[in-house]
């Protein structure tokens, strides 16, 4: 049992890990990340070429950004120190197609899975549309 433990405690991370400070370079870093995944959002959405209004502009530039920084605080561990352009860029695009998996999200949500495969939704007549 002693050995077990022993083993244990071989592969278990330290006591006492060096926490994590934000320091103003990583605050710098994470607001561009949000500023590029918001662009890349509002991007996506004027892109449709439909009428849209403010309220939709600014629900796809918070909802980007957010789902960016989300990417890039993930990301951190693998990306943070070494490939810092990368992580932005890799996250800016994320927040690029958070509004498409959004708005793929409420299409499989109203419409079904037919929304998945692209299929038309039938509609059913009404008898007063004669």
């Amino acid at each position: 049992m002693t050995q077990q433990i022993a083993a244990l405690a071989d592969i278990a991370p330290p006591a006492d890990p060096t926490p994590f400070k934000l320091t103003g370079y990583h605050a710098l870093i994470f607001v561009s990340i949000f500023f590029l995944a918001s662009i890349g959002g509002v991007a996506a959405r004027l892109r449709k070429n439909i009428e849209v209004s403010w309220l939709e502009l600014l629900s796809a530039a918070l909802n980007s950004g957010l789902f960016g920084l989300i990417v890039g605080l993930l990301s951190w561990r693998f990306w943070g120190n070494d490939y810092i352009f990368f992580l932005i860029g890799f996250s800016a695009l994320a927040g690029f197609g958070g509004t498409t998996l959004i708005d793929f999200a409420f299409q499989v949500w109203k419409r079904g899975f037919a929304a998945m495969f692209n299929q038309p939704v039938p509609i059913e007549k009404d008898n007063n549309d004669n």
